[in-house]
């Protein structure tokens, strides 16, 4: 192999090497974005009682599973909201089978959801939730004592996951002499 060839080899490796390191910083600011987001938030904000109300079913696209996302409805300052919870969604995958049955009447998934919401244990319909809500837009909320922090990580652990990666690419191109 020529110099030319094995000094254009080196200049990719470090394209790439940058690349993974920009990614992995991307999903870092993400983290950090999404987390500083809860906690301004959680420090402005007030509690409130809210009642799950529905669950609102997603069905599967793209290859992504079917979810089911809680509705909470809650009162602040005399005006009554009904959101939907964006941060943690029940596995739908089972609704889904159920939801494209051609012998489903029209109006029954609303009814098997509300029946098959009582056998999941994450959120249950008709029962009281104690959430945070943000004092400037009412409409952004947390429900409280959820591990929003916790879920964020993921980011954290993707951009770790792609620094590792990085750095082990790098030391084996070294031993190998590429």
């Amino acid at each position: 192999m020529n110099a030319e060839a094995a000094s254009k080899k080196k200049e990719y490796r470090k394209r790439g090497s940058k690349l993974f390191v920009l990614i992995a910083l991307l999903l870092f600011a993400i983290g950090a974005y999404n987390i500083h987001q809860y906690h301004k938030t959680v420090e402005h904000c007030r509690k409130v009682q809210a009642l799950l109300v529905d669950l609102h079913y997603t069905p599967p696209m793209n290859g992504h599973r079917s979810t089911l996302y809680p509705v909470f409805e809650y009162t602040v300052d005399g005006v009554t909201y009904r959101q939907e919870y964006q941060y943690q969604a029940v596995n739908g995958t089972e609704f889904s089978e159920i939801a494209n049955d051609p012998e489903l009447p029209d109006g029954k998934l609303k009814e098997l959801l509300k029946k098959s919401s009582k056998t999941q244990p994450d959120f249950k319909i008709g029962q009281t939730y104690s959430l945070q809500v943000g004092k400037n837009n009412p409409k952004i909320f947390f429900i409280e004592n959820q591990w929003v922090v916790m879920q964020e990580a993921k980011w954290f652990i993707m951009g770790g996951v792609l620094l590792a990666l990085n750095f082990l690419f790098d030391l084996i191109s070294r031993f190998a002499g590429c």
